[in-house]
């Protein structure tokens, strides 16, 4: 995820990533990626770095990655 981030974050249009663990369920994370717009976030998807992360990603994991788009709806405590 490290070396995702420093890549996506820093060249890509991603502009933040938040990686957690289930407490309940050791062992299952999500991860809460935020682009400035849909249009953005479509952008990165495209990029070959990101196809190769997932892919090496994808090996790391147990079944398939789950990818969800979700809208900002608010936030709080920034």
């Amino acid at each position: 995820m490290r070396r995702w981030s420093d890549d996506s974050i820093s060249v890509g249009t991603a502009q933040r990533a938040t990686l957690v663990e289930d407490r309940s369920a050791p062992g299952n994370y999500v991860m809460a990626v935020s682009f400035e717009s849909a249009e953005s976030a479509a952008t990165n998807s495209d990029r070959p770095e990101t196809g190769a992360f997932a892919e090496q990603f994808a090996a790391l994991c147990n079944g398939a990655p789950e990818f969800r788009e979700y809208d900002v709806v608010e936030v709080y405590g920034q």
